[in-house]
Formats: C-alpha cells, sequence, structure tokens
C-alpha cells in the first residue's frame, strides 16, 4: 500500500480503538475507511454523499468528499489544505442518506513536519553533470538522514499513539461497577461513572486513573437538548404526515365524486349540534358544496344511528341509483338475525319512478320477499301507481294492503313514501297506512287507512333484502330512481337498513350502510346526484371510553370505514390517572378494522370545582397529547387551547362541560386542524 495511505476500520456502535494516521505536512493523503455496525459490514447503498471534515489545529475546517469504493468501504483523497497544518487534528466523517439523516464518527489525525522542507534542491548555476557528480553523495546522504528521521518519527508517533490510545466503554454507576462490568480492562479502556462525576482511564503498570471531574448537570442539559430537539423533528414529521393524509382527504373532496366519512365516538363534550364537532363538519361542508352533508346521531335506546339527516344537499342535488326495468337490475344484501322484523315495522324511500303508472307491471320498492314458505314482506307500486304492502303470516300464504289513492305526481318527479304496518291496532285488526312527502319530515296520509280483518305477524323470513326486484332480482323490476330506503323495526324502533345511495362509490359495487348491511349493486346501475359527507355521531353523554370499547357496540358504532376517526373521551373517568395504554389499545382496535383511517386524537377542556377530579383529567388529557405526537395521529387539541385562552370563561357552573362559547372555542381548534383538508 502506498506509504500516504490509510486503511481505517471504524464500528459505529460499538468502541473501538482506532490507530491514528500520522502523515506529512503537505502531502497527498489518501484514507480508506471500513465501516461496521455492530460487526456487521454496513450497507452503505442508501448513502449518497460521504464527506470528511478535518479540524486543523488553527481551527480552520477543511471539508472534502468521498467516494464509496466498496459494499461497506469508502476512499477520501484529502485536500493539501487538510495537512497543512502541523499538529494534532480531529477528522469527523458524515453519511448523508437519501433520507436526510446523517451518521457521523470521528477520529484523530497526527500532521508532522515535513523533514526535507528545508532542504535546497534548486541551483540553476550548476550543470546536470555537475549535480549528479558533485552534489550526488550529498543528496544521497539528506535522503538517507531523512528517511532514518522518518522512521524514528514514525515509531515514535506508534509508541505515543499506544500509550494514549483510547476505547470508550459503556458507564456504569459506580467505581465497584466499574470493576465488576470490567475485570479485565486493557491499557487506553475509558469509562464515566455517572456517580462520581468523573472519568476514569485505565493504564497498563497504574490502574485506573481519574482523568475528568465533569459537571452531571451540563451533560444532563445537554441530553435534554437532544432530546428537545429529537422531539421537534418527530413533531415536524407528524404534521407532515397528518397534512398529507388531509390533503389526500381534500382532494377527494375536490373531485366531488366520492362520499367522505367522519365519524366521532365521544361522550357529551360533542354529541350537541351547537358543540364542536357538528360545528367543524358545518364549516367543513360549506367549504365543499359539492357534497351533501349527511348527519346521523348514536341512539343509546336503540344502540345504533338515528335516521339519516341531510343537512345541506350537494350542488348536484340528492345522490341516486338508476334502475332500468330489467331482470338483473337492483341492488341486494344478505340475510343477517338483525334483519328480522314479525311486528310493527315502518318503510321509508325515497323514489322517482319513470312511469308511476306502469300497465301491466307491478314495481318493486324494497322487498324481503323468496319463494313458498321464504315469504316476508314487500313494497311496491301496482300497475295504476299505488303503493302497496304484501306480506305472509306463515312464509307462503300473501295477504296484500293496497293504498286507497294512487300517488299523483309527474313521472320523473321525486317523493319520499311511508309505509307504516301495524299488525294489532288495538281494535283486534291490522292496519297499514301509506303517506308522502316532499322532505321526509312532514308527512300527509294517502288516502285512507287500510284495516285486515284480525290482527297478524309477518313471517321470519331468511330471503335477501332486494331494493328494486324480487326473487334474486327476476320479477317486478322497478324503473327509475332510487334515493334512499329505510326499514324500522317497529315505529319508533331500530333502524335494520338504511343504504343512501350517497355513500356509493363510483369505484365500487358494493357499500355499508349505517346498520352494516354490506349492499351489491347488480347490473350496469349508474349513480346521480351529490357524493355525501357522512357524518357519524356516536357521542354518548355520560360515556367512557370502555362504551365504544364494548365488541356489540364497537360493531355497530363503526359500520362504515371512516376517512376521519375522532377519539373524544376522558371526561367521564373519574380518578382514572393510567390512561394511555386502553386509548392506544382502543386506537389499534379501530385501526384493525379500518386500517386507512386517519385517527384524530382529541384532548378535552380543562375542568375545575365542583368537578372533583380535575388533576385527574390534566392527566389524562396530557397522556392523550403525548400519544398523538408520538404516534402521528391527528389532534384536536382542545386542552392546550382552553389553557391559553382561560378556563372559566368557557365553561359552565358545573366545571366539567364548555358552555357556548367554549364549544365555539374548541370548534375552532378542530376548523385550524382540518384547513389542510379545505385548502
Amino acid at each position: 500500500m502506498n506509504p500516504n495511505t490509510f486503511e481505517l476500520d471504524i464500528d459505529i456502535k460499538q468502541p473501538t480503538y482506532v490507530t491514528e494516521p500520522v502523515v506529512k505536512q503537505h502531502d497527498d493523503v489518501t484514507l480508506v475507511i471500513n465501516i461496521t455496525d455492530n460487526d456487521v459490514p454496513l450497507d452503505l447503498t442508501g448513502v449518497t454523499t460521504p464527506t470528511l471534515s478535518v479540524a486543523r489545529p488553527d481551527r480552520v475546517t477543511v471539508t472534502s468528499d468521498g467516494e464509496k469504493t466498496g459494499a461497506n468501504q469508502i476512499t477520501f483523497k484529502l485536500p493539501r489544505a487538510s495537512v497543512a497544518i502541523i499538529g494534532r487534528s480531529d477528522a469527523t466523517v458524515q453519511l448523508y442518506g437519501t433520507d436526510k439523516r446523517v451518521s457521523s464518527f470521528t477520529f484523530p489525525m497526527k500532521v508532522e513536519k515535513d523533514p526535507s522542507s528545508g532542504l535546497n534542491v534548486t541551483d540553476g548555476e550548476k550543470t546536470l553533470i555537475e549535480k549528479v557528480l558533485v552534489d550526488g553523495p550529498e543528496v544521497i546522504q539528506a535522503a538517507e538522514s531523512a528517511t532514518t528521521e522518518a522512521i524514528n518519527a514514525t515509531n515514535e508517533t506508534k509508541q505515543v499513539a499506544a500509550e494514549n490510545k483510547t476505547r470508550f466503554l459503556d458507564a456504569v454507576d459506580t467505581v465497584a461497577n466499574r470493576d465488576t462490568t470490567y475485570p479485565n480492562p486493557q491499557h487506553g479502556d475509558t469509562v464515566r461513572v455517572t456517580g462520581d462525576s468523573a472519568t476514569y482511564r485505565y493504564e497498563n503498570g497504574t490502574g485506573w486513573v481519574k482523568t475528568d471531574q465533569y459537571n452531571p448537570t451540563a451533560i444532563d442539559e445537554v441530553t435534554q437538548q437532544l432530546a428537545d430537539n429529537q422531539h421537534e423533528v418527530n413533531l415536524l414529521t407528524r404534521e407532515k404526515t397528518v397534512q398529507q393524509k388531509l390533503q389526500t382527504i381534500g382532494n377527494i373532496f375536490s373531485t366531488g365524486l366520492e362520499p367522505v366519512v367522519t365519524l366521532l365516538q365521544g361522550d357529551s363534550t360533542g354529541n350537541g349540534i351547537d358543540e364542536w364537532y357538528y360545528l367543524a363538519m358545518d364549516w367543513l361542508s360549506l367549504k365543499y358544496p359539492s357534497h351533501s352533508f349527511v348527519y346521523r346521531l348514536w341512539d343509546d335506546v336503540t344502540q345504533s344511528y338515528s335516521a339519516p339527516t341531510t343537512v345541506r344537499e350537494g350542488s348536484k342535488g340528492d345522490a341516486y341509483v338508476v334502475l332500468t326495468g330489467v331482470t338483473g337490475n337492483y341492488l341486494s344484501t344478505p340475510h343477517n338475525e338483525k334483519q328480522i322484523i314479525t311486528g310493527d315495522m315502518d318503510i321509508i324511500a325515497k323514489i322517482s319512478a319513470d312511469d308511476w303508472v306502469r300497465a301491466g307491471a307491478s314495481q318493486c320498492i324494497v322487498s324481503k320477499f323468496g319463494g313458498a314458505g321464504n315469504r316476508g314482506w314487500y313494497l311496491g307500486l301496482d300497475n295504476a301507481g299505488r303503493p302497496y304492502f304484501w306480506w305472509s303470516s306463515d312464509g307462503t300464504v300473501n295477504t296484500t294492503a293496497v293504498s286507497t289513492v294512487p300517488i299523483s305526481i309527474a313521472d320523473g318527479e321525486a317523493i319520499w313514501i311511508l309505509c307504516r304496518v301495524d299488525v294489532d291496532n288495538g281494535s283486534g285488526n291490522m292496519s297499514v297506512k301509506f303517506s308522502t312527502s316532499v322532505d321526509g319530515f312532514s308527512w300527509t296520509l294517502l288516502g285512507g287507512e287500510v284495516v285486515i280483518t284480525g290482527t297478524s305477524l309477518i313471517f321470519p323470513t331468511t330471503a335477501p333484502i332486494e331494493i328494486g326486484a324480487r326473487g334474486n332480482g327476476m320479477a317486478d323490476h322497478f324503473k327509475g330512481k332510487i334515493y334512499n330506503v329505510q326499514v324500522k323495526n317497529g315505529h319508533a324502533g331500530k333502524l335494520i337498513l338504511s343504504p343512501d345511495m350517497g355513500n356509493v362509490s363510483l369505484s365500487k359495487t358494493n357499500f355499508n350502510d349505517a346498520e352494516g348491511n354490506l349492499w351489491t349493486l347488480n347490473g350496469a346501475l349508474q349513480k346521480g346526484g351529490s357524493p355525501n359527507l357522512m357524518v357519524l355521531n356516536a357521542s354518548k353523554p355520560g360515556a367512557t371510553l370502555a362504551y365504544s370499547d364494548d365488541d356489540a357496540r364497537f360493531a355497530r358504532q363503526t359500520p362504515i370505514k371512516p376517512n376521519l376517526s375522532f377519539i373524544s373521551y376522558g371526561h367521564n373517568e373519574g380518578l382514572k390517572t393510567e390512561y394511555k395504554a386502553e386509548y392506544q389499545s382502543y386506537i389499534d382496535k379501530l385501526v384493525t378494522k379500518h386500517p386507512n383511517t386517519l385517527i384524530v386524537a382529541v384532548t378535552q377542556n380543562p375542568q375545575f370545582a365542583p368537578n372533583p377530579y380535575p388533576e385527574n383529567h390534566v392527566i389524562r388529557n396530557e397522556q392523550i397529547y403525548e400519544i398523538a405526537l408520538s404516534k402521528g395521529y391527528g389532534l384536536v387539541d382542545a386542552y392546550h387551547e382552553f389553557i391559553k385562552t382561560g378556563i372559566a370563561q368557557y365553561l359552565t357552573d358545573d366545571g366539567t362541560h364548555p358552555n357556548i362559547n367554549g364549544s365555539n372555542l374548541w370548534g375552532n381548534v378542530a376548523m385550524n386542524f382540518l384547513k389542510d383538508i379545505a385548502k
């Protein structure tokens, strides 16, 4: 190897002894560095820019680029400026990767005076022959002397390097632990004893020698500063990741073609339409008029979401699918036990028929009606445009209740229809009422009540539910538009289905309703109108996180994949102060079911007297805040905003709940979080 080429072996993780390169002033020096990571050759594939910075004794730093010359090898050809000053220099290698992270390590390098720097090698007055014959022996002698001096200097340097070599070992807390942890020390071993705030170096013939008494506070300060710097990096990384996810949701809004779903699970601080969640979603809806704002609130009595409320229709009107009135052109969902109704029921549908009077043909709106032995119920239009309810009490024999008057609107015009079935009207009979509405809220009775002699029941059929047909799409095909269908078990009971066509994605042939039914679009169905901003609010006053974590309730609260999942619990957790594990476990559960949802942790307003546990709530809020930052979740940090602006003016007298000003403040925090969607 060229005498001016030095090969070094350096491990970036383990303390290793590095022989100090000793070079001559102004020489052309090459450093070949082999890098390992815990004795394993370091893969340099991701390294794009290796640099070497030499800090000279005169405090000038000279930097040069290196070249990857092997799988774990980098070669640096030093500029002469790096070795221009005699003395010991610190050489630092820095490895820059494509992800901008930096690995670095430092080793010493010594620069000695060039022994031939004082020779007079030019004499213009002598001829070449004179130089050879007269000065030759003198030059040779000078060269031999210089070589001898160089060898002696090298040996001396090696001896000095051996005497001064240093190998840093992991710190221990006491001198006793130093001796037991390192029972066979080698010359140059150096270890920090934290209990003594001292550094010790082992020297042959002497033993352990204290070389430094340091200030532990200064080290703690540096350590804290490093931690703070890393915290800032983590914050920036989290913020960028969340921002990108919000912008992806913003792109969905911008196209105006696909639905967006948001979910809140929480307590009474977010269940009202004058509270932060609704306020923020209403603000978001106004930013994107292309989407219909559809709101659904959790009902603790029925353990399901209430019927959908369209707060604001999108710019293209209410969403719908077009049924062409041919075989195989319909929607369907398979049977499940939650769909069984044997008593009173309500059927609600928003439809538009191409022909309200369709000669010779009935048109099915929605049915759960199989073959003989498995017939249940059915709502349709007869060939005169009259709604009728068809059912069986034993699965085979059918009974029909037909409206006394037809629907009298123009072909293609949309209308809401309500069919209310009372299997026992209190007078020993069964009755069916048909009503219509232009908005789905205010109803007008269509004709008179249809009374069937004797009470009845509805057979618990296991047939699939179909929209626009019956018999697996083979009969009574509807021709027109279907917007929305809802079926309730009882008049004020639980919805068993509520497919809203605003939740249909153009790129998929199936979708979920809020009751967990998976609907399939059979045949070449076209979609029109505005997609939904579906806002699910699963808040329940007085609830704790365990309420949503209940497996059965969790399934009912999370039937549709949300783009955004807000979690706002803590107010009702009482004395609990260890909240992180429970909170994180629930997030993991939610992400397992809906992997692509953006989790948004919500810190809640502080509490004060007469609330008995304000300090405990502070601890929980700080833990939620820490989880959001450390895990890269979204964060609606209402807690710190309340602290910053003042607490009492934003809370009610109970010291627990935000007043109207507090809800507005909280809503503004949520809107600020959502700003990257609405750019």
